[in-house]
């Protein structure tokens, strides 16, 4: 287990009604929590020391909580089995929320866990803020319209994608190497839910290619494999979409804050 992370004797609740934490729900002994309370405990300390780096080392972001959503899968996956708080675990990515346009790409990875009481939950602890991020809710109150399990040759895929574009922003690319990084990520798109991650990792080589006819040829995919990118937002129609997403997006927060019963002022 990572040993920035803590045992479950280690694990204090917060009853002081003035902690700013208060309202995490956990106020009693931990052994004390119904499940869901249990998970949503393990799944705020991951989040919290996590730090937050969409552009992580692939050979050291495990070992030193450094990194994105898929690190924080694979933090957490390791860290509930060995506090014994699943049943099973298992690794997805995930695309869709009910407010998205249909042709919505993503990135995003959550873990599906069965817990103790044979429940299944969405968990899901990346460092990051975003509608759903950091919750532990019933697979049965789907948050997505889309989940794929991530099997083992997704996770080299997703390991590839994280390896080139950590070169990239750090200029250590390997020169001799570009096309076989082209026709790894191209291989990678028999998952088409890595489509959009294949995207970010090949508009990063694009830098690196001198080849016109091929270069125009990988630019094109990578427009048709990240639709909503900046680059790619030409028309009223596209703009239109997104604004549409992110009112619907301010209005499930909104209206969750609300059924939450919580003191609205002090969020």
């Amino acid at each position: 287990m990572n040993e920035l992370l803590p045992k479950l004797n280690e694990l204090k609740p917060i009853t002081d009604t003035n902690n700013t934490f208060y309202e995490c729900d956990f106020n009693d002994e931990f052994s004390k929590l119904e499940e869901r309370q249990k998970l949503q405990v393990i799944c705020d300390i991951i989040k919290a020391t996590i730090y937050p780096n969409p552009f992580p080392n692939p050979t050291t972001e495990i070992i030193e909580m450094n990194g994105n959503c898929h690190t924080a899968c694979e933090i957490a996956m390791e860290y509930l089995k060995e506090l014994k708080l699943c049943k099973n675990v298992k690794y997805y990515m995930v695309r869709k929320r009910a407010f998205d346009p249909e042709d919505i790409v993503s990135i995003h990875g959550i873990l599906i866990v069965e817990g103790n009481d044979d429940v299944l939950y969405q968990f899901d602890s990346t460092p990051f803020v975003g509608y759903k991020n950091g919750v532990v809710q019933p697979l049965s109150e789907p948050i997505y319209e889309e989940y794929a399990e991530v099997n083992d040759d997704m996770k080299k895929h997703i390991k590839l994608f994280k390896e080139i574009i950590y070169n990239h922003k750090n200029n250590i690319v390997d020169i001799t190497r570009i096309n076989k990084y082209i026709n790894l990520c191209i291989d990678s798109l028999c998952f088409p839910i890595l489509g959009a991650y294949c995207g970010n990792a090949l508009k990063v080589l694009l830098e690196y290619i001198e080849d016109y006819s091929l270069k125009l040829k990988l630019e094109k995919l990578v427009l048709k494999l990240r639709p909503y990118s900046k680059v790619n937002i030409e028309k009223k129609a596209y703009q239109k979409k997104l604004l549409n997403k992110q009112i619907s997006l301010w209005h499930e927060e909104l209206k969750d804050l609300i059924s939450s019963g919580r003191d609205l002022k002090r969020q």
